[in-house]
C-alpha cells in the first residue's frame, strides 16, 4: 500500500490491472494490483468476485480495508481449486449492524444486504484464517417470495454470513463477527459430494452473528 489513491477498485471477473482503479468502471483485477495504487489508510473496494485458484497469502500491514462496493452482491472471494490464507487484514461486506432482536425472522436482514458471504470456498479448496483477520459486517439475505414469507434457499444464498465452506476451513486466529444469514450466521458447512470436509478450530473468535 503505497500508492495515491484513497479509493481503488478491484474487479476479479472485469478488470484490468492497465486500468487507473479510481472508478467501478475503471477496476483493476487482482489485489497486488490495488495494493500498488492505494495509499495507507484507504479502502479497496469489491466489484466483481475475485477468484483463487492457485496459492495465495492475502495479508495487509499498512490499515488497508477491503470492503463490498454498495450494489454488488455477489461473494467477494471465492477459492475455486486453491489455497487461501488471511493474516492481517479487514474484509467488510458493507452493510449495517445486524439486529440482535429478530433471531427468529427470516425477513429482517441489516441495511446493504448482499446474497451472498464474503467468501465461498468450493469443494478441493482451502481458506486458512490466520491473526488479525477481521470478517465483519456481511448479511446475506435469503430470497423470499413476493409475499416476503417463502425464503429459498440457491447455493449459497442465505447460506453462511462470512464464510460459506464446502472445502476445508482452518481457523487459528482472527474475528468473525457482525455478520447475518438464514443459516450460519458466521459460517456455514456442508459436502458438495457427501465426502468429508474439515473445519479445524483452534483460535480466533466468532461473535456476533446472526442465523435468522
Amino acid at each position: 500500500a503505497n500508492g495515491n489513491n484513497s479509493t481503488v477498485y478491484l474487479n476479479g471477473s472485469s478488470g484490468n490491472d492497465s486500468n487507473s482503479g479510481t472508478s467501478a468502471n475503471a477496476a483493476v483485477k487482482t489485489l497486488d494490483r490495488a495494493l500498488l495504487l492505494v495509499k495507507e489508510g484507504g479502502t479497496i473496494y469489491i466489484t466483481g468476485t475475485v477468484t483463487v485458484s492457485d496459492t495465495q497469502e492475502w495479508e495487509m500491514t499498512n490499515s488497508v480495508t477491503i470492503k463490498r462496493r454498495s450494489g454488488f452482491t455477489g461473494p467477494l472471494i471465492t477459492v475455486s481449486g486453491g489455497s487461501l490464507t488471511l493474516k492481517n487484514i479487514t474484509i467488510n461486506g458493507g452493510s449495517g449492524t445486524p439486529s440482535s432482536s429478530n433471531i427468529a425472522s427470516n425477513t429482517t436482514y441489516a441495511s446493504g444486504s448482499a446474497k451472498a458471504p464474503l467468501i465461498v470456498v468450493e469443494s478441493g479448496s482451502e481458506l486458512h484464517i490466520r491473526d488479525g483477520t477481521v470478517l465483519e459486517y456481511n448479511s446475506n439475505k435469503p430470497n423470499t417470495s413476493s409475499n416476503g414469507t417463502t425464503v429459498t434457499v440457491s447455493g449459497y444464498i442465505g447460506l453462511g454470513g462470512a464464510v460459506y465452506c464446502q472445502g476445508d476451513l482452518t481457523m487459528d486466529g482472527g474475528t468473525i463477527r457482525y455478520c447475518e444469514a438464514l443459516s450460519g450466521g458466521g459460517i456455514y458447512i456442508e459436502s458438495a459430494d457427501r465426502n468429508w470436509i474439515t473445519f479445524d478450530l483452534s483460535g480466533g473468535t466468532i461473535t456476533y452473528n446472526y442465523a435468522r
